[in-house]
C-alpha cells in the first residue's frame, strides 16, 4: 500500500453514510470515519468505484498523529469535516 501522506488529496470530497469520502489520484479514493467514542478517526484508501462502499475486504486503519495533524487545518475540506464532528488539533493524540 503506498504512503497515505504522500497520496495527491484533493478537495473534492462528500459525506456519505457518516464517512468522509476524498478523491485521491490515480483512481483511487480515501474513506475516512469517526469511531462512535471519537476516540479514533479511521480511514483506507479504496478505488474510486468502490468509493461508496463503505463494508468491504478492506482493513481501516488508525490516522497516526503526524496524518490528523497533516489533515487538520481549517483551509482544508478534511479539516473543516473533522473539525465539525468534533476532532481538532488538540485531540490527535486521540489516534
Amino acid at each position: 500500500m503506498p504512503n497515505q501522506l504522500s497520496l495527491n488529496i484533493t478537495d473534492e470530497v462528500a459525506e456519505y453514510k457518516s464517512a468522509l469520502l476524498v478523491r485521491l489520484g490515480r483512481g483511487c479514493a480515501m474513506q475516512m470515519r469517526i469511531e462512535a467514542d471519537r476516540a479514533r478517526v479511521l480511514f483506507r484508501i479504496v478505488p474510486i468505484l468502490k468509493a461508496t462502499q463503505l463494508e468491504g475486504d478492506s482493513a481501516w486503519q488508525a490516522a497516526s498523529d503526524s496524518q490528523l495533524r497533516a489533515w487538520i487545518h481549517p483551509d482544508s475540506a478534511i479539516g473543516q469535516w473533522l473539525l465539525a464532528k468534533g476532532i481538532d488539533g488538540d485531540r490527535c493524540a486521540a489516534a
